[in-house]
């Protein structure tokens, strides 16, 4: 990803600034280590119409926090690897449908975060092994399911998803935890569905059109997109900002821990002044309050 990113300061240096901060941020996550860890067995009550995940453990808890961690760092980089890509060939079209995918992974990393540390742990387990059985076994094949009734043999411990507008609602509250009201990642994500979905507005960086008369205009589709300034900045910028609250968060899960109190309660060690001082400054970008 260095390279396109270097590559494409060389065409739009007035985009420079932001690059740098997308190659500073890719690079912190790049230090940090992929250790392997344990995941016990799943047990499911399945004598119901619908699978229960039951006698969640320490064990558990922490398998599926690190599943969550590693799992969104893979998935964020790769899909970044991709999109510059096709921001360097100027496939404008294909970034903004990979990016739109990057979201709502930064999304899910945003959702457990919020889950976790706002909420006690014990008090809520329900409603966290709840969270843990969409997040192991969440499967769209559910949903499908409905319709095709043979797939209930095939699909034993799936259960149905977490929504992706839920997840885009995490990154809102997770950004402006105080202010209900706060849409910005759900505004962009309506704008990356645009790119995603089979919306003609989405195509008009293919087509040129000229005045022909009072009556209209004449269209012509082009196989190439454009690639300008503005919308490098748009691409850009909406990605860092996906990056910072996915990484932000996916650091906060690593540097916590899920624990047994001797009374037998669950709860979440929480991350230290330096840990947070390090996500603020080096993955949230911001300076010190």
């Amino acid at each position: 990803m260095l390279k396109h990113l270097n590559l494409l300061r060389k065409r739009f240096p007035n985009e420079a600034n932001t690059l740098y901060s997308i190659k500073h941020l890719r690079k912190q996550i790049e230090r940090l280590p992929l250790e392997s860890f344990f995941e016990p067995k799943s047990l499911f009550d399945l004598s119901e119409s619908k699978p229960i995940l039951i006698a969640v453990g320490l064990d558990d808890l922490n398998a599926w926090r690190h599943h969550v961690v590693d799992g969104c760092i893979v998935r964020l980089t790769c899909l970044e690897d991709a999109i510059f890509i096709a921001l360097v060939n100027k496939h404008l079209t294909a970034a903004m449908v990979l990016t739109r995918a990057h979201m709502e992974v930064a999304g899910l990393s945003a959702y457990i975060t919020n889950a976790l540390f706002s909420n006690t742990l014990s008090n809520d387990l329900d409603r966290l092994t709840k969270l843990v059985q969409k997040t192991y076994f969440g499967s769209s094949m559910r949903i499908q399911a409905k319709r095709t009734p043979k797939l209930n043999d095939i699909l034993m411990e799936e259960t149905y998803p977490l929504k992706p507008t839920d997840l885009i609602k995490a990154m809102d509250r997770f950004a402006m935890p105080d202010d209900l009201t706060y849409t910005h990642y759900q505004l962009i994500y309506g704008l990356l569905c645009e790119f995603a979905h089979p919306a003609m507005r989405a195509t008009k960086q293919y087509a040129k059109a000229r005045r022909s008369g009072i009556e209209g205009w004449r269209i012509r589709y082009y196989r190439t997109e454009t690639l300008n300034r503005a919308s490098l900045h748009m691409a850009c910028d909406i990605l860092l900002n996906n990056m910072r609250v996915g990484y932000a968060c996916c650091k906060l899960l690593r540097c916590s821990n899920i624990e047994l109190t001797p009374g037998g309660d669950f709860v979440l060690s929480g991350t230290s002044v330096a840990q947070f001082t390090e996500i603020w400054k080096d993955i949230l970008q911001q300076p010190l309050p």
